[in-house]
């Protein structure tokens, strides 16, 4: 089932895909038929794009999408593997910063919920209307592939280059904040994600404090949720 209003796609369709296999021929024509209708569409209409992260729950993140305020993907991310994705994903926005001349990519494994978040800026020339050249390179694409046991889901948008990477890393500071007096969030996420890295503060001999390594994984979760680049970026 395809629909399609020229500025927001959605693609769903049985596959048994796994990310094994990036460079599929699914994924390769959803991303295809993606640049073909935006080099059609009007460079100038642009949504708005949000990320709303909830608190964390037993090793997961629930994060919602929004484009012009509608909701297009719930995801569930996943920190069991050892990493923090919100913290992930503040690090790809970065590189976006850096690097803002080239597509980036950033794959999260979500235990049989596999995501390959992407955003690029547009390069494309400026075009001359009748009056005046219009420049686009304040524009990006911002795109999601969502892979399941039984269905993939591809989601894009034009969007503000700025209003994006100023909206995303706006939604990671308020779940960084909203996690600063959450004793359980501490428990439940920053304890389990940064847990090794405290331990290996200690000896083998010595005895580990409970207090002092909860206090430790809360300031390393905070302080992974903060990027001075972004701050002078923005």
């Amino acid at each position: 089932m395809i629909i399609n209003d020229m500025k927001t796609i959605i693609l769903t369709c049985k596959n048994n895909l796994t990310m094994n296999n990036l460079d599929s021929y699914s994924w390769m024509q959803k991303r295809a038929e993606m640049y073909s209708a935006i080099a059609e569409s009007d460079f100038l209409n642009l949504k708005k794009v949000d990320f709303c992260f909830a608190d964390p729950e037993a090793g997961w993140v629930d994060t919602t999408i929004r484009f012009d305020g509608e909701t297009v993907a719930e995801l569930s991310l996943s920190g069991v593997w050892g990493s923090d994705p919100v913290a992930e994903l503040l690090k790809w926005t970065e590189k976006c910063i850096k690097d803002n001349h080239i597509p980036h990519y950033l794959y999260h494994d979500g235990e049989g919920h596999d995501y390959v978040f992407h955003f690029e800026e547009l390069m494309f020339p400026p075009k001359y209307d009748g009056f005046d050249y219009k420049h686009y390179y304040s524009s990006g694409i911002f795109s999601l592939f969502i892979y399941d046991r039984d269905n993939e889901k591809f989601i894009y948008t034009l969007c503000d280059t700025e209003e994006f990477r100023k909206n995303l890393y706006k939604a990671v500071r308020d779940f960084a904040k909203r996690q600063k007096n959450n004793d359980r969030a501490v428990r439940d996420w920053a304890w389990y994600i940064y847990d090794q890295k405290v331990l290996n503060r200690y000896k083998e001999n010595e005895k580990c404090d409970d207090e002092k390594d909860e206090k430790l994984a809360r300031k390393m979760m905070l302080r992974h949720l903060k990027s001075s680049k972004i701050e002078k970026y923005l």
